[in-house]
């Protein structure tokens, strides 16, 4: 799979390496954004980050609405739908869907983002048989992701 950069990958002789033959030939896009990665972080230009998105779903307490979403700090998210509820402003606050009943963990956010709208366009069945494979009775997964639950002293990020 491409290494995906926050910045483009400038074009120069890196592009290119020199077989046995002793004759340049073109790197392929993918294995030149992995050698230009590398030299970045040999030369301490960069490091390596871990980074972590997740696509939940969250549900209500009598589990009459199913909500997706994309964060990059499932438990602080999980926190805001908490604080939110009761809140017509939001979809989540409206329909009271605090309860984590399903997450997944990304890599990149561009894929995030793309699984986070395919499981939008799918029907409540699909995601519920998507959901019931890992949690067939739909239990809250709050419990394993914040410790305490509920949470005792709650903030949303738009506080700070």
């Amino acid at each position: 799979c491409p290494v995906h950069l926050p910045f483009p990958m400038p074009r120069d002789e890196a592009s290119f390496v020199i077989n046995r033959s002793n004759t340049k030939q073109k790197m392929s896009r993918p294995a030149r954004h992995v050698k230009f990665l590398f030299n970045l972080v040999r030369l301490k230009k960069i490091s390596l980050r871990d980074y972590s998105f997740y696509v939940y779903i969250t549900t209500s307490p009598n589990k009459n609405v199913l909500y997706v979403g994309m964060t990059n700090d499932l438990g602080q998210r999980i926190i805001e739908h908490y604080l939110n509820r009761g809140k017509p402003k939001t979809f989540a606050g409206r329909y009271y869907a605090y309860l984590l009943v399903y997450w997944e963990h990304h890599h990149y956010v561009n894929r995030a983002i793309e699984r986070e709208n395919e499981l939008k366009g799918w029907s409540r069945a699909k995601k519920l048989a998507l959901i019931k494979k890992d949690n067939p009775n739909l239990n809250s997964l709050n419990p394993s992701i914040i410790d305490p639950w509920p949470p005792i002293e709650a903030f949303s990020r738009g506080d700070l």
